[in-house]
């Protein structure tokens, strides 16, 4: 989950220790989220007001990971804005997975459904292979 935007305090963009547009979210308190679904990683980023969430990142493209902490939505700190950007950003995130997905499903059950037809198609030529056969075979042999 990449975070979308970072208004505020923890947006310092010359700092490791800030939040960026475009960091890649590895962990949440500790638990890997690399592999997580979007709604883990909502629930994980849901919590009490002014409760502290330590996430580790990594910067856009860059090779080093950053421990940071936020508090959230704690006033005047800017992270009012972090964390609803972040559960914004999951729940889009879902929402194109399971459009995804239920396109894939509608493709897999026209695929089956084809070969389902090319089967039928098969079995009707092979009956008139197998027909056409014995009427040559009928003709030779008279």
């Amino acid at each position: 989950c990449r975070i979308a935007s970072v208004e505020g305090s923890r947006s310092n963009t010359n700092s490791n220790s800030a939040l960026h547009a475009g960091d890649l979210i590895l962990e949440i308190d500790g638990q890997d989220v690399r592999q997580a679904e979007p709604q883990t990683v909502q629930n994980l980023l849901i919590g009490p007001m002014s409760s502290g969430i330590n996430l580790v990142v990594q910067h856009g493209d860059a090779d080093g990971v950053y421990s940071v902490s936020v508090t959230r939505g704690s006033a005047g700190s800017g992270c009012t804005t972090v964390i609803p950007d972040l559960l914004h950003e999951v729940k889009s995130t879902a929402v194109t997975l399971y459009e995804n997905l239920d396109r894939l499903r509608g493709q897999h059950a026209h695929a089956k459904e084809k070969m389902a037809q090319a089967g039928i198609v098969h079995e009707e030529e092979q009956r008139k292979l197998c027909t056409i056969q014995a009427d040559i075979q009928i003709l030779l042999d008279t």
